[in-house]
């Protein structure tokens, strides 16, 4: 449905979500909440991960960055930092 879209026509339909940017208003003035509630609703319009990069790739006109993941020690940080949240919310219930 939307990666279908021309990008003039992903254009609009993103500035059309906004009513301070409808109609092509690129005066128009959102919020940082407003954008990022824009992004999370796409987000969960889109059915998969790998369309919705696609989607966005194109209507920015950008490529995903093929080497930006983490690697083996940065998750291993990501992870224990979970851990350690878990174990504080378990202590303090």
């Amino acid at each position: 449905m939307v990666d279908q879209m021309t990008q003039k026509e992903n254009q609009d339909w993103v500035l059309d979500y906004w009513p301070a940017t409808s109609g092509r208003n690129l005066a128009g003035v959102i919020s940082k909440e407003e954008h990022w509630q824009g992004a999370l609703e796409f987000a969960q319009m889109v059915p998969n991960d790998e369309r919705f990069v696609r989607t966005t790739c194109a209507f920015w006109g950008v490529s995903e960055d093929s080497h930006g993941g983490i690697d083996q020690k940065e998750a291993y940080g990501i992870i224990a930092l979970m851990r350690q949240r878990l174990v504080t919310l378990a202590n303090g219930s």
